[in-house]
């Protein structure tokens, strides 16, 4: 009997050990999910969405009373981006 992990780990396909085992590659798939053999997707935040330093410096614009638009300008972001933002970091 193969070990999945050590089979994933060593570059072989999901498709190759369920082939070896006799068994449908979504089966194999499923057991390698739920027993940590495949490791998740690396998440990544989307461009569009402000970084946790850009965050940092909405709250303290507004903290200091800049508009939404004067922060933006100096984060070279859309004002609307900002005021989402801003709108949650009120909120919070």
């Amino acid at each position: 009997m193969l070990i999945f992990g050590a089979d994933i780990r060593d570059g072989e396909s999901i498709l190759s050990i369920a082939h070896a085992l006799g068994r449908r590659d979504s089966s194999v798939h499923k057991i390698l999910q739920r027993t940590g053999g495949i490791a998740p997707a690396e998440r990544y935040r989307a461009s569009r969405v402000l970084s946790l330093v850009e965050r940092e410096e909405v709250s303290r614009g507004l903290a200091a009373g800049y508009t939404i638009r004067a922060i933006a300008r100096r984060l070279n972001r859309a004002a609307s981006t900002v005021s989402q933002e801003g709108i949650t970091a009120w909120w919070a």
